[in-house]
Parts: C-alpha cells; structure tokens; sequence
C-alpha cells in the first residue's frame, strides 16, 4: 500500500496516494472505490509506513483483502486520529461492471473532535473491455469541530493504449455542501501514469493543481514492496510513504525463478473435471495439456518429469502429451521419465524423453497392438435371450457382440487397418525418438519381454533406478539441483492475471461418454452418458458467458442415441453462428461421437484417436425364452399389427421389422447427410467411407472425415484464431465443472451401485436395454491395446 499526497485532503487520516477511481491499486480500494474490490484476485495482507527525510517514522495503516472484501486501518498517534474502513463489492452483467460501498468510521475513543463520526462510499466499476476502465464514487460528508467537509463526488477513467503495461487515469470530482446548498467551488482534476518496464517493476506518477507524486512498487512473487513521495505546487518535498504486501497468488517477479523441474502424472490425468466429496476440483486433460504448453516456453521451468508409474492415459492422450514433452525438449529442457514397468504406450511416451529409467523389478516389453471383440450370442441362447436387431451397414458391428459368436469379415477387415494405422505411429516415434534402425524394432517384437538390463542393451530404456533417485540423476547430469513441483503447483504459481474486461478466452466443452437423451450422469453396465440436455446448457451457457470467442468441443465418446445426437448437433450449429466451433477428438470419436463433431468448423483427430463408424443400429433383447425356462408365461392380446412391437417377450413380426429397416435406413440417410453437408461430400462419397467402419485418425485425415491430425492445443490455438484473438496461447474455461459436493449419487440406491446421478436426475439400469428400441449412432467397443 503506497499512499501520500490528498488532491482533496476534506478528511483528517491517510489520504490515498493513487487516487485513482476507476484504477484503485488493490490495497487502497475500499477507501478510493470499493467497487474494485470485486476484481480482487485473492487474499491481500498489506502494512504502510511513512518516512520523513529518509528517516522511518511509523507504520500507519495495514488493510487485508479478498475478492469481493476489503478491510482497512489507520492510525495517527500525533493527531489522535483512528480511522477503519470496511467494504464489499458485487460483480454483475458477466463481471464486466460492479457495484460496490464501504463504511469509515472514526475511533470513538481516541479523544478528537471526529470520535465516533463515520461515511458512507458508494462506487460504480465498469470494465467492459480491455482498454478501458470506467469509475465512479460518492463519499457522505461529515461536520466536526465546527467544520463541514462535503460530500465529493468523483468520476474517472484509465485507459491502456498498448496493454497493461502502460496506463493513463484521469479524475474529476466535485464536493458538495452537507447543508445542501449545491456545489462549493470548482471541480478538481487529476491525472496519473503507470508504467511497467519489466515483469514486476511498476512506476507511477500522479499530479493536480496541488501537487505531485511519484513512486515505485516491486513485486516478488507473493512478496511486493514499494515507496513514494510527495510534493506540493511548488515542488517542495511532502514526505515518503511505504509499504509492503503478502498475496495468496504470485504477481510477475522482478527476480525470475530459475530451476524448476514440473512432476507430471499421465495416469491421472481425465477427460473431464472431477471433485470428491467436499474435495477441491481436479484439473482436466485440456487444462492439463494447456498448462505443459505454457511450460514449454517458460524459462522458470528448466525440465519436466514424467511419472509413468500409473501408466499414460489413453491412446490419444498418450500422443498428445508426446508432442507436448517433444516440444518442450526441442526446446532445450530435458523431459525426464520413470516406470516401474514398460509397455508399448509407456515405450511410445519415453521416445519423447532425454532420459529413461525403470525399476530394477520391472519388465519391459514392446510387443506391438491387438484388438479383441467379446461376442455374447452363445451367452444369450443358454440363457433365453435373443437378441432381435438391426443395421445399416456391413462394419457397423456395434451389435456384433449381442448378435454373433465371433468376428465378421467386415469387422476384421476394419480392426486390422486400425491396429496398422495405430501401430505406424507407435513404431516410427519409437524408431526415431530412440534412434533405433526398423530392423531392431521388429527384432524387438519378436523377443517379448525383458528385463530392465536387458532393455538398456537394446536401447529402450537408458538406466535402472528406484523412484526416489531420479533427481539426483538429473542433478548429477544437469550440474544443478533440480525444485520439483506437481502440475497444481506449477498451475497454482502463475502470476495473476491483470486484464481488464470479461477476459477473452476461448470455452472449451468436454463431451465424453454414452449418449442419451436429458441430463448427463452414469448408467450400470454403459457407464458415463453424456445428456443432450445437459451439453446443449454447456453450450449455450459458453456462447454467452462474456469474454467467450470461440467453442472447442472435447469428444471422447463411442455415441449414442441419435435423437440426443441430432439435439447436441441443433445447439452446437446455433452457437457456430455466433462464433467458430472447433472439434477436438479424443480417443474415440466414432457414431454418434462423430455426429456432434460435424458441427465443427476445423475438426482435429489424433493420429490413434477412432473415429467413424457412420452407421445406425436398432432393435431390442427378447426375453420370452428365458421367461419360458422361469416358467414364467405371458400372452398379448391386441388388433393392430404394431401395438406390441417394443415388447420385449416377443420377436418382431415380418411386418415390424420391415417397418424397423424402413427407420433405421431413415436414420442412415440422415446421418450421411449431415456429414455430406458439413465436410462438402455427396451422399456416395460418404456412404462409401461409412456404413459403420471405424477409422484411425490419420487414415479419417485421408478420407475427408477430418481436417487436421492434432490436439487439444492445436484445436485452441486454431479457435483463437479463427475469432481474430491475439498470437499466443490462449485462456481457455472448461464445462461442465463439478459442484461444490462432487459427483455423488442422486438418490441412495446409487451409493449400492443401482443408480448413478449426474447434474440432475438419474439413469436406471435398464436404460441401456430401452435405448435399443430406438435408434442408436454407436459403435462397436474397440479394445486397441
């Protein structure tokens, strides 16, 4: 807190020294305007003191504040003179305006003619872009001692012609006559400049037809310091405040942090925000990748660490948190790994590190992919169950695993081009990032596993070490002693932001999981469901939140309903109106999932994310043999050829299952024809890619299905620039996020696992049997491994 010279000086106590009403600095807030308290970034300990000719005299005054709340001190022992202040703010419209008041009130026992007199401030803020800030206030007036100090007026502006780093203020205010008599002398003006020439280093500079003041303030990360000096209208010296400030986030750091080493965990990584019980909310795979990207570029972080103790996540996960360690080594920094055991992901991820070690114990194997198909058709006949179902398209073997007891021809045909697809990426990172010939490689595949020893021998692993040693490698290699820290750390440790407006940032919307119709939640045995209900709110909610400029969409879902598809790609296409729409596939994409991603104005893939799978599925499990082996007997009595045609206690008829193929080839054609608009095809050309064949990502690359191969920072970054958004990475927000209790249960059946809530109802165990009466844009369950 740095305060002096009063323009204005009607009140006894301290006198804001940037008494600036639309640019308040945080610690003086709630005595200039108190409106600003509601962009207070965090918690804020600050004390003051005052020097004369160099000489300390005291500390005067301490204010501690936190988003939306201030408090504040002041004392004079010469004068008698305690003052307190107390204020509170409220953000509206999006947060680009707020309001705000605060309560002084005098000591009533320090013995002055202004004991137990009190104001009130009321102030207006109003940020609404990123240049500009707007401020108003009113102060009541006070009579002591005889003598009437009016209430002021104060309006105001600060403008930043070039970004933060430059800022011009500008105020006039007015006193008016506590006796109500109208204005009492002319208005007053004031003007101010802040400059900040380097990271942490803030000049500033304030005069008036009384005077002048000059200052400087550093900032040390959470630590801040500063001074300055007064000087009346003709230069004479006034005196030197100072003061000094403790902030629960870090602020940009006149002394660069040098040597941090970021600890990240690829195993724990998700789709989508979670929370437990009363537990803060984790971060997901998108702010995850964001925040490795920054790291990349930071020169506080000198390397990263990867933890593959857990394993790496999916597939495509995997590859892009490859290409992200791959850049941040190409940048110089080494990228340092550790497994208790290596597979063929773990083997992918290390070919993007400087070092890799395993566990003396462990086991290594590159051993190359598979696929496995469950078929439960056997299953199903001894217990009674037939499985009456239909589908468009000779791949589409989504229904396979219920219908037959092995695998088609058409779905090995597609399951060998995905491993094959899968496998040239797999292969040629591990060829070149660990500078190994084709011919060692497939020499590899051939041996199976191995043990560590034997691994360094044959180039897959660079040493043996326990967890606890891999810092002293990297010091004794580096010269210096590494200072890790987790990805929160890391993410915790950015300097606040001081961005004026909503904050442009681009909203992205994590789509993950089976989808149906209404709200999102969880289903045994489908697991997670995506509701159309719940994701056309994301989006709509992330089109108007203020500072939104464009919408990626995360997908990571094998698909769905199609009646909750085409209502996800209805909201998706409204929003594409308003601002670009970019799709980011994760691991799999594919039906349903590829649906909702036709919306999308560049749609990226990773080179082993599936997708595809353009086909319709349809039917119902018939339980009139299982019913009869109960000895359980059932009899429909109906006039009309369709009455009974969902029961599950009969087969269709000739009749209904024409009429069944009639709906899913509707559906068929419709789903074709969404794609044929959004990625410029005929109906033949994307009927002969479709009919449910999934694809690998650089193989949908090839056939028009997608644009670009690339994650979800290539996807950011190619939103951002699409709305016209400055070069740079830019602030994402991600939907949903969890609420205050987590993800529990919406009823207490689900806490036995008989149901499971989402944001709002629930989804029953036979959901997954009704879903099959209708029309469904899913794929078959690919296990790549």
């Amino acid at each position: 807190m740095i305060a002096a010279l009063a323009v204005l000086a009607t009140m006894p106590g301290v006198q804001p020294q940037w008494n600036w009403t639309a640019y308040p600095v945080s610690e003086e807030a709630a005595v200039v305007n108190p409106a600003f308290l509601a962009w207070q970034p965090d918690f804020l300990l600050s004390a003051g003191f005052t020097m004369s000719d160099s000489a300390f005299e005291r500390v005067d005054r301490a204010s501690v504040a936190m988003p939306g709340m201030g408090l504040s001190g002041y004392w004079n022992s010469g004068s008698d003179i305690r003052t307190f202040t107390a204020g509170s703010s409220l953000p509206v419209i999006g947060g680009a305006f707020s309001l705000g008041t605060s309560y002084t009130w005098f000591d009533p026992t320090a013995h002055s003619d202004w004991d137990g007199k009190s104001f009130w401030i009321l102030g207006l803020g109003a940020r609404p872009v990123e240049w500009l800030s707007l401020g108003a206030m009113r102060r009541g007036g006070v009579t002591a001692g005889g003598i009437e100090h009016g209430a002021e007026y104060r309006i105001g502006a600060s403008v930043r012609p070039s970004g933060p780093d430059i800022t011009l203020s500008a105020d006039v205010s007015f006193i008016d006559s506590t006796a109500g008599e109208g204005w009492s002398g002319d208005p007053a003006f004031s003007g101010g400049l802040e400059v900040r020439p380097l990271d942490g280093l803030t000049l500033r500079a304030c005069g008036s037809e009384h005077g002048f003041s000059t200052g400087i303030w550093t900032d040390f990360g959470n630590l801040g310091l500063g001074a300055s000096s007064s000087f009346d209208d003709e230069g004479e010296y006034g005196g030197t405040r100072g003061g000094v400030r403790i902030t629960g986030r870090p602020r940009e750091n006149l002394v660069p942090e040098r040597g941090r080493f970021v600890r990240i965990v690829p195993g724990e990584f998700t789709e989508e925000r979670t929370r437990g019980f009363f537990s803060p909310c984790s971060r997901s795979f998108s702010e995850d990748a964001m925040l490795l990207a920054q790291a990349a570029g930071d020169p506080s972080v000198s390397g990263v660490i990867v933890d593959l103790r857990r394993g790496c996540g999916t597939q495509a996960q995997a590859e892009e948190l490859r290409g992200l360690l791959a850049d941040i080594r190409s940048g110089g920094k080494p990228v340092v790994m550790y497994a208790n055991s290596a597979g063929n992901m773990e083997i992918y991820l290390s070919s993007a590190a400087t070092a890799f070690y395993c566990h003396p114990s462990g086991e290594v194997a590159l051993s190359g992919l598979s696929a496995t198909g469950l078929f439960l058709r056997d299953f199903l006949d001894r217990l009674g169950i037939y499985p009456d179902l239909l589908h468009v398209g000779e791949y589409k073997s989504a229904s396979d695993m219920l219908t037959r007891s092995d695998m088609s021809d058409a779905q090995r045909e597609a399951e060998t081009a995905l491993i094959r697809s899968f496998e040239l990426e797999l292969f040629s990172r591990v060829t070149a990032g660990r500078g190994l010939e084709p011919a060692a490689v497939r020499s590899l595949l051939e041996r199976g596993p191995m043990t560590p020893e034997e691994a360094v021998g044959a180039g897959l692993v660079d040493g043996i070490a326990y967890q606890d040693e891999i810092e002293d490698r990297i010091e004794s290699e580096t010269g210096g002693s590494p200072r890790s820290e987790d990805l929160g750390t890391y993410s915790d440790r950015q300097p606040v932001s001081d961005e004026w407006g909503p904050g442009e940032h681009v909203a992205v919307i994590v789509a993950t999981g089976f989808i149906t119709t209404g709200r999102s939640g969880s289903a045994f045995p489908i697991g997670e469901t995506m509701g159309s209900e719940t994701i056309a709110d994301l989006v709509e909610r992330a089109k108007s939140e203020p500072g939104t400029r464009a919408i990626v969409l995360r997908i990571d879902s094998g698909g769905g309903d199609a009646l909750a598809s085409e209502d996800m790609l209805h909201a998706l296409q409204q929003a594409g109106e308003e601002m670009p729409v970019v799709v980011s596939m994760g691991a799999v994409a594919g039906s349903g999932g590829y649906y909702i991603a036709c919306a999308g104005d560049s749609i990226f893939a990773d080179n082993m994310t599936i997708t595809g799978s353009i086909g319709v599925i349809s039917g119902k499990l018939v339980f009139a043999g299982l019913m009869e082996r109960l000895g359980i007997a059932s009899e429909t009595l109906t006039d009309w050829p369709y009455a009974g045609m969902s029961s599950m206690l009969s087969t269709y008829t000739d009749e209904q299952r024409e009429a069944m193929e009639r709906m899913i080839d509707d559906s068929y054609r419709l789903f074709a024809g969404r794609v044929a608009e959004a990625r410029g095809m005929t109906f033949e050309q994307v009927d002969s890619i479709g009919r449910g064949r999934v694809w690998a990502g650089a193989d949908a690359v090839a056939n028009g299905l997608v644009d670009r191969i690339g994650g979800i920072e290539d996807a950011v970054l190619c939103a951002a620039g699409m709305a016209g958004m400055e070069e740079g990475l830019p602030e994402i927000e991600v939907y949903p996020s969890p609420g205050f209790f987590g993800s529990l249960p919406s009823s207490p059946l689900g806490i036995l696992g008989l149901t499971a809530g989402g944001e709002a109802g629930s989804v029953l165990d036979l959901e997954a049997l009704r879903l099959l009466q209708g029309r469904l844009y899913l794929m078959q369950p690919s296990a790549v491994r």
